[in-house]
């Protein structure tokens, strides 16, 4: 699987940012810290479902006046190779993964198992990740066929409630035994929260620290995202373009990601059959070939591939 970081951030920050904004409980904790001029004006602004303006969340930095009032910018950042393990073998499998999905679904109560449930049309080989939900370990959540199961007890006030899973399937394969060639990553996302107003960019950053406490706490950073490290730049003025000035303090969020492919026992013999032995030009019996009109003398310092 190739996961992406990026992606996975995103949905995690406007699904809980969502979640927080709607509740004022949340909100009065997350900005309790700051003066209460701030803490009114943005609860006013942005809060509640009758906000007067929307927090946005975005990969693409805005080009107009009006996109600064409050968003969070999301962006690739750097990434380098653990372990060099380019190349190597990440683990083996036993089902072979297909295509990736997002699909609206309901949660549903499984009286015969005392659990809730969401369903998707594939079997599942593993979850990328959920919008609208977010699952802590208590809550003990496992994969079924094409059913995420997890407890009843705690969660029934999600009976019924809609969400979007966004999950690999498995694919059907009658010798699915192999292994994932691949290699692991400590890769990072910047997250800068920005507005043209100071008041507001620090509420944006007490809001972030939540959201960040929330992710350590699902299960994708139990596994795919893991060792979830944070470090936050001083508050910044940043020019915009458009005749105005945005703060916002950066934030660099550093996880462990392995990157891997899937080959079955069967496609492993195909690919090594396919390879063929390089030839020292010593070996050959000319010193040039032709390509179309073209003459090249072969190096003797080189090898070449010969079919």
């Amino acid at each position: 699987m190739i996961p992406s970081l990026d992606t996975y951030v995103f949905n995690q920050v406007k699904s809980n940012l969502t979640a927080i904004l709607s509740s004022p409980k949340i909100v009065d904790t997350a900005l309790q810290g700051l003066d209460k001029n701030a803490r009114d004006s943005f609860k006013q602004t942005y809060c509640g479902e009758n906000a007067n303006r929307e927090i946005n969340v975005t990969y693409v930095f805005p080009q107009n006046k009006e996109g600064f009032d409050a968003l969070y910018f999301i962006q690739l950042g750097e990434g380098e190779e653990k372990n060099d393990s380019l190349g190597l073998t990440e683990g083996t499998y036993d089902t072979r993964e297909g295509g990736t999905n997002r699909e609206p679904v309901s949660i549903q109560v499984d009286y015969e198992s005392n659990r809730l449930f969401m369903e998707v049309a594939k079997p599942i080989a593993s979850i990328d990740g959920y919008d609208g939900i977010t699952f802590a370990k208590s809550d003990e959540v496992t994969l079924e066929g094409n059913r995420i199961y997890f407890k009843l007890i705690t969660n029934e006030h999600l009976i019924g409630a809609d969400i979007v899973v966004n999950y690999t399937d498995k694919l059907d394969n009658l010798n699915p035994i192999g292994i994932k060639k691949g290699f692991t990553s400590r890769d990072t996302v910047i997250i800068t929260p920005l507005s043209t107003n100071m008041d507001t960019s620090r509420c944006l950053d007490a809001l972030l620290k939540v959201i960040l406490i929330i992710m350590r706490q699902t299960v994708e950073e139990q596994s795919a995202y893991a060792l979830q490290t944070a470090y936050f730049e001083p508050m910044q003025a940043l020019e915009t373009g458009a005749d105005r000035i945005a703060f916002g303090r950066p934030l660099t969020i550093a996880y462990t990601v392995s990157y891997s492919l899937d080959f079955d026992l069967a496609q492993l013999k195909d690919i090594l059959v396919s390879i063929k032995k390089p030839v020292a030009v010593t070996d050959l019996t000319v010193d040039e070939y032709t390509d179309g009109a073209l003459t090249h003398t072969l190096d003797p310092n080189d090898t070449y591939v010969v079919d």
